[in-house]
């Protein structure tokens, strides 16, 4: 299982510390930085799923998720704006916010965390199942846990932001298709920030696989030339997208 150093899961926590404390305005921005700050293990902690074929399946998983969401819906933001599509009816700010809180539900309940690490050596060494869900809280769905913290912080929402918070996972969640395939002109969304949220969702969890299986998985006999060039590239496209992150700093 990746391990991700602890001075890295540090620098991670304060990087969406540093995004709150520069685009989020009040009076949500104190509230939200109170709940970061009294479930700051929980979050920072969090993995972003129970497999690593999922993503990011281990401890910190969820915060460097996020910070990947946050850069790949900027960079889908800035090529739809490149491309001219229709970006009126939301701002910027709201995608960031969007990005942000997403997947906040991850942590945890108000006591208790989402993931717990799993005991059974058989599924971990056949399934790779490292986490499972927390027996100790209710079942809800991500999304539904993120908009409960937020309305127990009084963490106000637009319009816009609710939408697109509930319908990030696109088709992936079956609750979305009445969003996604509605054939009446009335029922599409009215602005194009769920879908790209959804797709900087996507990418970052595609993104966070390839990572995982050029790191991980990689067979020994792979020729060092291949391994070299994806590393590179890896490499490449990670410094520019801490470059968009600058501005946070």
């Amino acid at each position: 299982m990746k391990v991700l150093p602890d001075e890295q899961i540090v620098k991670n926590y304060d990087s969406l510390i540093n995004v709150i404390n520069k685009s989020v305005s009040e009076p949500r921005k104190s509230n939200l930085l109170k709940l970061f700050d009294e479930h700051s293990n929980k979050i920072a902690m969090a993995p972003a799923s129970s497999y690593p074929f999922l993503h990011n399946a281990f401890a910190g998983g969820y915060v460097d998720h996020t910070i990947n969401v946050i850069k790949m819906s900027r960079k889908v933001y800035t090529l739809w704006k490149e491309l001219n599509f229709d970006m009126q009816g939301y701002t910027e700010q709201e995608l960031i916010f969007c990005a942000l809180v997403h997947d906040l539900g991850k942590m945890g309940n108000l006591e208790h965390e989402n993931y717990i690490p799993n005991e059974s050596e058989w599924h971990i060494k056949n399934q790779q199942k490292y986490f499972n869900p927390n027996p100790d809280i209710s079942y809800m769905k991500i999304q539904d846990r993120t908009l409960f913290l937020l309305q127990h912080y009084n963490i106000q929402l637009s319009e816009n932001e609710y939408i697109a918070i509930m319908t990030h996972d696109g088709m992936y969640d079956e609750g979305n298709k009445a969003y996604y395939t509605g054939f009446d002109l009335q029922k599409k969304f009215k602005t194009n920030l769920p879908y790209i949220l959804h797709h900087g969702d996507m990418m970052a969890t595609r993104f966070e696989l390839e990572r995982w299986k050029n790191t991980e998985i990689i067979p020994k006999e792979t020729k060092e030339e291949v391994k070299i060039k994806k590393v590179s590239s890896r490499v490449q496209l990670q410094n520019e997208f801490d470059a968009t992150m600058k501005e946070f700093e």
